[in-house]
């Protein structure tokens, strides 16, 4: 069996949703960016923002991804600063300079689906293993079963 690649583990867990093609494609390219090297965040993002603002351009691109990162993966973290909607402000406005900037179709349609796309990061990111959802069904969770079922794996049981 040929190994997975990254980008191949994040374009299988994100083909099957419905968003545009091109937003996937560059969902899986940055999941895939955030895999080797998680972005800086020790800087203020509003900072950013307005610095963005300043300089205009492709630090937009960069404030979004921040915000999609801070939103998405960083959202499982209980310790947040400030709210989860501040970031996905941040994330839609920036997004909707960016493609404002680069005429882009593709940022627009990312600015607009910007909390569908965090929260499929986010669900891939606290997505328990298979390993982990057979020893629960195993244990008698009839959810994690059906979640195994619908992800292609069966559980067989004895008889006692």
């Amino acid at each position: 069996m040929k190994p997975e690649t990254i980008e191949s583990y994040f374009y299988d867990q994100i083909q099957g949703h419905p968003l545009d093609g091109d937003v996937k494609a560059y969902l899986v390219m940055t999941l895939t960016r955030w895999a080797v090297s998680e972005p800086d965040t020790s800087k203020s993002l509003s900072i950013e923002f307005m610095e963005a603002h300043h300089e205009g351009g492709w630090r937009f691109r960069d404030v979004g991804d921040k915000a999609l990162y801070l939103s998405s993966v960083r959202s499982l973290d209980r310790r947040r600063a400030v709210s989860l909607r501040f970031y996905e402000d941040l994330g839609v406005s920036s997004y909707s300079k960016f493609a404002e900037y680069t005429n882009s179709r593709s940022f627009l349609e990312l600015a607009h689906c910007f909390q569908e796309a965090a929260l499929l990061i986010s669900d891939i990111f606290a997505a328990p293993s298979i390993q982990t959802l057979v020893a629960r069904a195993q244990a008698g969770s009839g959810a994690h079963e059906d979640q195994l079922a619908r992800m292609g794996v069966l559980i067989l049981k004895r008889d006692s």
